[in-house]
């Protein structure tokens, strides 16, 4: 089985959600914390200039949270690359020479410790000081980065000039700076005036590191055996400019080849104007794979009639009717596009309605709710009717909701024991989303709760929360051993259940 890749990666987002959520929260204490003014609170407005956020809290916390990450780097990327080797072990094979395994092959791990280097260090760009911020848009659409340091005390000022002139009040001035920095969210800001949301930034780079050892690991395995070409694995939905080489075998050099009446062309050619294969194979964010094959001889992966039906459908033309009956057209990966706005919607929402609770506006709070309700059952009917898969955790903000718990007598795993002692109380929303995108059922939960392959120690955080991990064959549970809430869920890796599958039956 494939080595789930996306799953990994946002284990680190959910680490980085968390940091956002963190730090909208204390921005919005603060902001609660300057209460009401007006323009005869004279030496409160000149305090007030005066007032900053707990920048150094927020420093810690985005050291503490890279610093998790860069420790789950090495650790993904062994796993992905683990499951790449596997991949290769037919062609090795057919060719008749001895195939060395992920543990003892010293080049997959060298790709391994030299891409982890790498995205570690990436990943400490990304959370540099000056680099994390927020956007403010203007009314005229243009926007504008500004670092944290800087956000929010621009608004205090801002808000202090507008009290003293009489331009508006003090918290309306309040209520557009929670909208602004809620709504943007933190972001990283890469230069030339292009910004990305630092989860999103995250998830990219681990994505990326994971392709380019593996890709890496691929064209070495292809020299050393000789093979003159590659093919790239298809997936549903590609960007248009990449359609072109999924499920496509490619010859190596800059002429194409013809074998046996089959024609296989250059991977150095350009296709329809989009670029070569090898140009395509190294776009940032591009995620196809190139495995190395010999011409005339590997058998193509894919079915041609299949393949040619999974891209007519990639290109056909749907229709789709809004809620409101309003009708659009276009191509699921238009779709898939208009679900990434629709995320970033409710992302925005879930910002301002996290960053207006902790400043107590719950007027702001509740119209960001309700708004969020609306994008939501958007999103829902557009999937529902275009058939694309959900990306619920493209739209979590980490800790949004979190508090709210699963008690109900019908679900089948409150009350369940675990083999520990522990009484399940509870789960919490972000742990059943987390079960339903995963596919991890309530079955599978119950079964690594009661018979686990292993229990981890107890550990606390930095915020002094306690949490316990049972690993099972199917499923990894975490709960909070003094209430018994279960906390996040996900499926086990197949590596982590051959390790503590070894030790259970050595006992």
């Amino acid at each position: 089985m494939p080595y789930d890749i996306e799953e990994a990666a946002q284990i680190l987002a959910d680490n980085v959600e968390g940091f956002e959520i963190r730090t909208l929260q204390r921005i919005g204490k603060r902001i609660k914390a300057t209460g009401r003014l007006n323009s005869a609170d004279t030496k409160a407005l000149e305090n007030m200039a005066n007032i900053g956020i707990p920048l150094q809290e927020i420093y810690t916390d985005l050291a503490t949270t890279t610093e998790l990450n860069i420790k789950e780097v090495q650790r993904i990327l062994s796993e992905h690359m683990s499951s790449e080797v596997e991949r290769t072990q037919a062609i090795f094979n057919a060719k008749g020479i001895p195939f060395v395994s992920y543990p003892e092959n010293e080049f997959a791990r060298e790709m391994v410790r030299h891409w982890a280097e790498i995205t570690a260090g990436e990943m400490i760009n990304l959370s540099r000081t000056k680099a994390i911020g927020f956007i403010k848009t203007f009314p005229n659409g243009r926007s504008e980065f500004t670092p944290i340091e800087g956000a929010f005390q621009s608004a205090i000022d801002k808000a202090v000039v507008a009290v003293r002139t009489g331009t508006t009040d003090f918290n309306t001035a309040m209520r557009d700076t929670i909208q602004d920095l809620g709504g943007s969210g933190v972001v990283t800001n890469y230069g030339s005036g292009v910004t990305r949301s630092l989860e999103s930034a995250v998830r990219a780079n681990i994505l990326y590191g994971a392709k380019q050892s593996a890709q890496s690991y691929h064209n070495y395995i292809g020299e050393q055996l000789g093979s003159d070409g590659f093919e790239v694995d298809y997936h549903p939905h590609p960007r248009p400019s990449h359609e072109v080489i999924g499920g496509r075998m490619f010859a190596l050099g800059d002429k194409d080849v013809t074998i046996k009446g089959v024609t296989y062309t250059s991977a150095e050619k350009d296709l329809e104007g989009n670029g070569s294969a090898l140009e395509l194979l190294n776009d940032y964010g591009c995620l196809h794979f190139a495995l190395p094959i010999f011409l005339g001889i590997s058998q193509p992966r894919y079915n041609d009639e299949w393949l040619k039906e999974q891209k007519a459908k990639d290109k056909e033309v749907i229709e789709y009717i809004t809620p409101s009956g309003k009708v659009i057209n276009g191509t699921l990966y238009d779709f898939t596009q208009r679900q990434r706005s629709l995320e970033r919607e409710i992302r925005k929402q879930k910002g301002i309605e996290i960053e207006a609770k902790a400043a107590g506006n719950n007027v702001l709070a509740k119209q960001a709710h309700d708004r969020i309700k609306a994008y939501r059952s958007a999103y829902d009917d557009l999937s529902v009717k275009t058939g694309l898969q959900p990306k619920l955790e493209r739209m979590q903000i980490g800790g949004y909701n979190s508090k709210i718990v699963d008690k109900s007598a019908g679900n089948d795993i409150i009350n369940v024991e675990t083999s520990n002692g522990i009484t399940i109380t509870g789960i919490s929303r972000h742990s059943g989303e987390r079960a339903a995108q995963r596919k991890v059922t309530d079955t599978e939960i119950r079964e690594t709760l009661t018979s686990p392959l292993h229990i981890s120690d107890i550990k606390i955080d930095d915020r002094n929360r306690k949490s316990q991990r049972f690993i099972g064959e199917n499923a990894t549970v975490n709960i909070n051993p003094d209430d018994g809430i279960i906390t996040t869920v996900w499926r086990t890796g197949k590596r982590t259940v051959k390790k503590y599958r070894k030790e259970y039956s050595d006992e």
